[in-house]
């Protein structure tokens, strides 16, 4: 009984985990090896139940095929995603590359409705993209506000530097991702606009009350 508990809880716990592949087939072109899993562990952990994968470098057309072998690997749909916050060449090559986010805060303050509807065909576009390679889940938008000209990581992917701007155009491109049918992310909570520290390189700490958070 014991250990039917613990296989069951192992399960549900290995369901919850995304783990990072290089978009590449093969071992050999893995980018970074200390980071990215071999195919050999990476197929055992599909097949014991890990629940994703988050995917970087290829191309879309071997990304198409990744995402194939990788579903076929594991026992349960898998949350295919990527970091694709400015469309799948951002990431992958021969995919679309668009402008930062900032580029449609900055033509929102003159031209708020043409931002707002190019917003959500910039999400379109991001979904339509991605799903064609295979991808389930867009790691986007960006939903920090700008407003720590200190911050070395957020910048130009911030679709502003007001709460109402950032919003509106986080919003429209949520409908554009969604009706691809593809899932997004909110991120980064609590804010990463407000921080002088890269997440990447060390832990950002915000001192703000609750009431600011």
């Amino acid at each position: 009984m014991v250990s039917n508990i613990y296989s069951n809880l192992r399960k549900q716990v290995s369901g919850l985990i995304i783990v990072r592949a290089s978009g590449h087939s093969s071992d050999s072109l893995r980018q970074f090896p200390q980071w990215e899993l071999c195919n050999k562990s990476l197929k055992a952990l599909l097949e014991e139940g890990v629940g994703g994968v988050i995917l970087f470098g290829g191309s879309i057309t071997e990304l198409q095929h990744r995402c194939k072998t990788l579903q076929d690997w594991a026992k349960n749909p898998l949350l295919l995603c990527a970091d694709v916050e400015e469309c799948v060449g951002q990431r992958f090559k021969g995919g679309t590359w668009l402008v930062p986010p900032m580029a449609l805060g900055n033509l929102y303050k003159k031209k708020p409705s043409l931002a707002v509807e190019l917003a959500k065909q910039y999400g379109q576009c991001t979904g339509r993209q991605a799903r064609n390679c295979g991808l389930n889940w867009v790691l986007g938008p960006v939903c920090d506000i700008n407003n720590n000209p200190k911050n070395p990581v957020i910048n130009l992917r911030a679709w502003g530097e007001e709460e109402a701007t950032v919003s509106t155009l986080i919003c429209a491109f949520h409908r554009g991702v969604t009706k691809e049918n593809l899932l997004t992310c909110a991120k980064h909570f609590p804010g990463h606009g407000d921080t002088s520290i890269d997440s990447h390189l060390d832990l950002p700490i915000l001192k703000h009350n609750l009431s600011q958070l």
